[in-house]
């Protein structure tokens, strides 16, 4: 099982803000915790399951950049 650290969490956070903006997508509230992420967006003209593979495809690579291997989700 794979555990997010204080920094890692940021990072995710951080990308998914970034990602967010990107695209023009409305992000009201974040909680990136250890094993897993809520988000509360606004409406997109992406499905639920599009939108959450845009955000842990951004914060997949964002963690890799800065050395993660190997699963993130």
């Amino acid at each position: 099982m794979v555990k997010l650290s204080s920094e890692q969490k940021q990072i995710v956070e951080n990308t998914i803000i970034e990602e967010a903006r990107r695209i023009n997508h409305k992000i009201f509230a974040t909680a990136v915790c250890s094993k897993h992420v809520h988000i509360v967006a606004g409406v997109s003209e992406e499905s639920i399951e599009q939108a959450v593979h845009r955000y842990k495809y951004s914060a997949t690579l964002a963690l890799r950049k800065f050395g993660s291997q190997g699963k993130s989700w």
